[in-house]
């Protein structure tokens, strides 16, 4: 291991990397943050009593799964 590549930091790294490579990097990132928006959001959308969030619709105190439910 040479010594360029031990002191090669992150900006430097990210420069010199292809096209495919940062492409990849922004859409692993974007998605980190989708994930992490969609798990400290408490609902999506409201209309009138009707709340519908990632795993659940709920419309007044009754609620429903959005993702299945066991057998």
């Amino acid at each position: 291991i040479s010594a360029s590549t031990i002191n090669m930091g992150i900006s430097d790294g990210y420069s010199e990397a292809n096209f495919s490579t940062k492409i990849s990097f922004f859409l692993v990132l974007l998605a980190d943050v989708v994930n992490w928006i969609g798990f400290c959001t408490t609902s999506w959308w409201v209309h009138n009593d009707e709340y519908q969030g990632l795993w659940r619709l709920c419309k007044g105190i009754v609620c429903g799964y959005m993702d299945g439910t066991p057998d």
